[in-house]
């Protein structure tokens, strides 16, 4: 039976991406320690970058659907219901193997690979209102540039910070994931805590979510005052620059080498 990889993709660490060039092209091959990227793609607009995550996504969804139906069927007794869990398997099986397809011809990206990511520019946007819209001029009075305004959806988003560079991204993404982690862990302590009945246990869940709920409100403070986000707005980062590197085995690199010297020996 086929195994479906968790897919390997994420950000790449702040020493290692600044060790690739942001002058690489697909095709090179950067060596960071021990361990060599070859850039498959160079994903160089909002909407690219949009439709890669897109379908990345659907398959990284069915990838979980995929183990846990499997999981269900090796546990269940009864033969009709094991019969209806493996055609929805086979169903999920099929559109990922046809998703995996298309990925691997459109991007170069297969789901038994480890990849990845570096962010080069990031845009963060608000949504504007149709006051705004029409008026041209933001909830503070300021004046909006026309050319800082895009259409998203049924949404016009208006760029309030340009985020460029490797370095630069890596500390948003830093900041974001911290916000995020704390905005979780306030959603699993408050479901605790409704399941909770011993005053002493909900005396210390309340106590986490205390700590939780500083710690995420510092961290959004603080990311909205380094990159101009008014207080109680909503906003969005859309990615507009980034690459993919595959991360090569060690027999790839040796092969891409002896083929190397050989071209060289012509």
């Amino acid at each position: 039976m086929k195994k479906y990889a968790t897919f390997l993709i994420s950000a790449l660490s702040v020493i290692c991406a600044a060790q690739l060039r942001a002058d690489d092209k697909p095709g090179d091959i950067t060596k960071v320690g021990d361990t060599s990227y070859l850039l498959v793609r160079h994903f160089t607009t909002a909407a690219q970058n949009e439709t890669f995550q897109r379908n990345l996504s659907i398959m990284q969804r069915d990838a979980k659907a995929i183990a846990l139906l499997k999981s269900m069927i090796e546990k269940e007794a009864d033969e009709t219901k094991k019969a209806d869990l493996q055609n929805k398997l086979s169903q999920i099986e099929e559109a990922f193997k046809t998703n995996d397809a298309t990925m691997q011809k459109n991007y170069a990206f297969a789901s038994n690979r480890s990849y990845k990511f570096v962010f080069i520019k990031s845009n963060i946007c608000v949504p504007l209102t149709k006051e705004e819209l029409s008026t041209l001029r933001g909830e503070n009075g300021e004046e909006l540039d026309v050319l800082k305004i895009s259409k998203k959806n049924d949404a016009s988003l208006y760029k309030v910070a340009e985020i460029s560079g490797i370095p630069e991204n890596e500390e948003l993404r830093r900041l974001m994931g911290f916000a995020v982690a704390r905005k979780a862990d306030i959603e699993k302590l408050r479901a605790e805590i409704a399941k909770t009945t011993d005053a002493e246990q909900q005396l210390d869940i309340m106590n986490r979510l205390s700590a939780a709920e500083k710690a995420y409100q510092e961290a959004e403070a603080n990311l909205r005052k380094k990159y101009g986000i008014q207080e109680g707005r909503n906003y969005v980062v859309e990615v507009e620059d980034s690459k993919l590197y595959l991360i090569l085995t060690p027999e790839e690199v040796m092969k891409i080498d002896l083929e190397k010297q050989a071209s060289k020996a012509k």
